[in-house]
Parts: structure tokens; sequence; C-alpha cells
């Protein structure tokens, strides 16, 4: 990997970090490129703006998401399975270590950043909406996989299913990183899609 190549990867990496426990408003230029150990005149090299850098860590987290995902939820598992896979994924991102801070639960900085700051910069708006999508576009897979498996009723609109489900599971990741309750992240984001999807827990 080239210096160059190195620094916008350490540049997206850090700022997915620094905005996951903090917020994308409070995150600034100069702390983002201290924590990634860049100088501001390679950041802007490589970036016309924080915007412009929140856009492309938008599209590289999908895409590694887009890699891991499509191994949780390819057809070796059986629907139960991709199911869980997915909430357990959701867990795992809401609750990934950083070295940012001693806080537990961090959420999805993309969901918080794009629903805080869309309405402002357009070049936000699009990342998040591409992001937002691309996630939803899983679990309309694993409810498909559901319903051709007869586990679950064939819904009327699967993809609205899709994002009322997404929109619960962020909400739940919300409340408890307010809380930085784990405990309440990890049992109510099972139930509630449970729930969601009329299936009884074992």
């Amino acid at each position: 990997m080239s210096g160059k190549t190195n620094s916008k990867v350490k540049l997206i990496e850090t700022a997915v970090d620094l905005v996951r426990m903090s917020s994308y408003t409070d995150v600034g230029v100069n702390e983002i490129c201290e924590k990634a150990g860049v100088t501001k005149g390679a950041f802007y090299h490589h970036f016309k703006s924080k915007a412009a850098l929140y856009a492309e860590a938008a599209a590289y987290k999908k895409e590694n998401e887009g890699k891991v995902l499509q191994s949780l939820l390819s057809d070796r598992h059986d629907a139960m399975k991709k199911l869980n896979n997915m909430i357990g994924y959701i867990y795992y991102k809401g609750f990934q270590s950083t070295e940012t801070s001693e806080q537990k639960v961090s959420g999805c900085p993309f969901f918080t950043a794009g629903a805080i700051n869309s309405q402002n910069d357009e070049l936000i708006r699009e990342a998040s909406m591409d992001y937002v999508d691309h996630e939803v576009s899983h679990w309309e897979l694993v409810i498909t996989s559901l319903a051709e498996a007869n586990l679950i009723e064939p819904p009327q609109d699967a993809r609205q299913l899709a994002r009322m489900i997404y929109q619960y599971a962020n909400g739940v990741l919300t409340y408890s990183r307010i809380f930085d309750d784990e405990r309440t992240m990890r049992e109510d984001l099972e139930t509630g899609i449970y729930r969601f999807l009329n299936i009884k827990k074992n």
C-alpha cells in the first residue's frame, strides 16, 4: 500500500472511529488528522471537506460490511441462521471496542450523522441514504428467506418491513448508547425483531 493510499485509509478509519464515539458535528478536521497521524495538507489532498471524507467513509464501511454480510447471509445458512446472524451483526456493530472512549455502546455513526446533518449537506444526505439502503436490502433478504422457508407469513411489502426493522434496531442502539447499556441492547434487539416478524423465541 502506498503512502498516499495509506494516509487516506487512515483518515477514513479514524473518522469512522471518532464519529462513532462522539458525533459528526463534534469531530473536526484537526482532531481527525491528529488521531490519524496525518497532516492537514494530506487531508485536503484526499478530501475537499469533512463532508467529502464522511461520504467516502460511508462507502468504505458499506463495502467492508457488504463482504461480511455476504458470508453471514449466504445460502449455506438456513433462514433462521441468517436472521440470527443479522441480529448478531447489528449487536456487534453497536458494541465495537474503540480507543477513543470508555463508553461501551457506540451505535451506528452513519445512521446518527445522516439523521442530524443530512438536511444541511447534500453530500452527507446522499452518502447516508446509500449506506442505509444497503443495510435495508440485507434485512429484506432475510425476510424473503424466512417467508420462503414458511417461517413467517409472506409480508405484503417486504421492503417496508425491512425498513421498519432497520429503524427499530437503530432506535435500540440509540437508546442503549444513551444509557451505555449493553444488556438492554442485546435483549431488546432480538426480542423486538422477533416480534416484528411474529416469530416466537424458543
